[in-house]
């Protein structure tokens, strides 16, 4: 073969393996980033994040299926509305669709920020694709429950664990006294003037509401959101631990009562 025709084939040679080279590389690191961000969101589990929007508290949660399908919904204080999410997971981040009462209201962006999931950068555009705001949304738990029964330790559904925990919510804020004293369980321990206080009946949580739901522990009860409750044996939390509540009776007719209020 001539000179020039073997430096020709040379040539060709070392660019089609550095072509391969290069190729190989492309497909690891594509590879990589769907394995790593679909091996994090482990299928069958709820995943629960909480962030701040424009002064509010947020609520995000998701729900992986076997197909990289998501589902779940999000919630901020202000609103106290729920929104559902759909999407899946598209190579390094999650594209989800928003709805409210069947109706496309938006869509949400979302990236991983750290390993584990133990952060998200998640940002929120409207049904016309114009940005609205973002949010940094750090994970706060996690369970193996049921998509249709999140709570899956109650006998309630989740409708009415979260119509509940709406009750509340709105009884402290508009000082409900007669209704919250009934939906207590007695004996409670809270905090009066600074010292622990057993409180036995009604007619004494009505005597100490002041003392109670006071000013600055019905301002941290404004804030909290009211979906996507952190639950565990214990029972099912609102907020921050603010208040817990249980479910007594049966699947058709729960019976609620709170059982810890962190005054």
């Amino acid at each position: 073969m001539p000179a020039n025709k073997r430096v020709f084939a040379i040539f060709v040679k070392s660019h089609m393996e550095s072509m391969k080279k290069h190729t190989l590389l492309v497909f690891l690191f594509l590879s990589l980033s769907n394995f790593c961000y679909s091996e994090v969101f482990l299928p069958q589990q709820w995943l629960d994040f909480k962030g701040i929007s424009s002064a509010s508290n947020l609520h995000l949660s998701l729900y992986r299926f076997s197909n990289h399908q998501l589902k779940g919904s999000y919630c901020d204080s202000k609103i106290n509305r729920k929104v559902v999410l759909r999407g899946k997971i598209i190579g390094d981040r999650l594209e989800l669709k928003a709805f409210y009462k069947g109706r496309l209201t938006g869509y949400v962006e979302v990236k991983i920020l750290a390993a584990g999931l133990d952060s998200l950068s998640a940002t929120w555009f409207n049904s016309q694709r114009k940005e609205l705001f973002s949010s940094v949304l750090k994970l706060q738990s996690l369970g193996a429950n049921h998509f249709q029964h999140r709570y899956g330790l109650s006998i309630a559904n989740d409708v009415k664990v979260e119509n509940f925990a709406l009750q509340v919510k709105k009884a402290i804020l508009f000082r409900q006294k007669a209704w919250l004293a009934k939906h207590i369980q007695y004996p409670l321990k809270v905090q009066i003037k600074g010292k622990q206080t057993i409180v036995k009946n009604n007619k004494q949580l009505i005597a100490h509401y002041e003392n109670v739901f006071h000013s600055a522990f019905n301002k941290k009860i404004a804030s909290v959101c009211v979906c996507n409750l952190f639950s565990n044996a214990k029972g099912l939390m609102l907020g921050d631990g603010e208040i817990w509540f249980q479910t007594r009776g049966n699947a058709i007719a729960p019976d609620f009562k709170i059982i810890a209020i962190n005054n």
